[in-house]
């Protein structure tokens, strides 16, 4: 039974007196989650997988998505290099994109694809929610990811998709532009009240917004896929 939820995961009573910890990255196969109030909240009665028993520090470290086997191998098959999908934007980084495309898996576009030239960081022209159309570029089992390009898409469509696209962007541009002024307001008016403070709580934000520590990995190989999807 979750007993308890913390930032970096939850604890699990497994009997009266005996606690276990599911880490944040031992929740789920395809989502990278941030918090664990996205898969359990307290008092659920969930089956988890004993991953390690630390004797001299009393500690035990549990897995919920080790309960089911590692589904990226049958992902590798079912999301083959060029096939056409369509996903939501989860999170914005400077380095790319989160794209959630169903059934709880997830994608990430790196900035090379977005097909915005010159873009200096997604948000500038991508929202939260908005729905995509991308290409796979590649499923890397070992490391469970899944890598989408917007510029395979767009190399394949004509005039008056381009057009749309287009649109869209600009529309989009507008509207980020538009949302980074209330919230630097938001911010200005947070740091006038709380001085330093506010400044402590600004950087903290900044932060959280980093890209996941499964894709800090990635290199110029992996961001700079070609757009062929090849």
């Amino acid at each position: 039974r979750v007993r308890n939820l913390t930032n970096f995961g939850a604890f699990v009573e497994l009997e009266e007196g005996i606690d276990g910890l599911v880490h944040v990255s031992d929740m789920s196969w395809t989502r990278r989650v941030t918090h664990p109030s996205e898969v359990v909240k307290k008092g659920d009665v969930i089956e988890v997988a004993v991953l390690a028993i630390d004797k001299e520090h009393r500690r035990i470290s549990l897995g919920l998505k080790q309960v089911e086997a590692d589904p990226w191998p049958a992902l590798a098959d079912r999301f083959l290099p060029g096939s056409e999908i369509t996903g939501k934007i989860t999170r914005l980084f400077d380095r790319g994109a989160i794209v959630d495309v169903g059934e709880h898996i997830e994608g990430f576009i790196p900035i090379s694809q977005l097909g915005v030239d010159d873009l200096k960081k997604p948000s500038e022209a991508f929202l939260p929610n908005e729905e995509l159309k991308m290409k796979v570029t590649r499923v890397d089992v070992p490391n469970h990811r899944l890598l989408l390009s917007v510029k395979a898409w767009l190399s394949d469509q004509d005039d008056v998709a381009l057009a749309e696209w287009t649109a869209n962007r600009n529309r989009a541009r507008a509207e980020a532009a538009k949302l980074e002024a209330e919230e630097a307001e938001k911010a200005k008016e947070r740091e006038e009240k709380k001085g330093k403070k506010g400044s402590k709580e600004a950087l903290a934000t900044a932060e959280a917004d980093e890209l996941p520590a499964d894709l800090e990995g990635l290199d110029d190989a992996d961001l700079d896929v070609p757009a062929d999807g090849e």
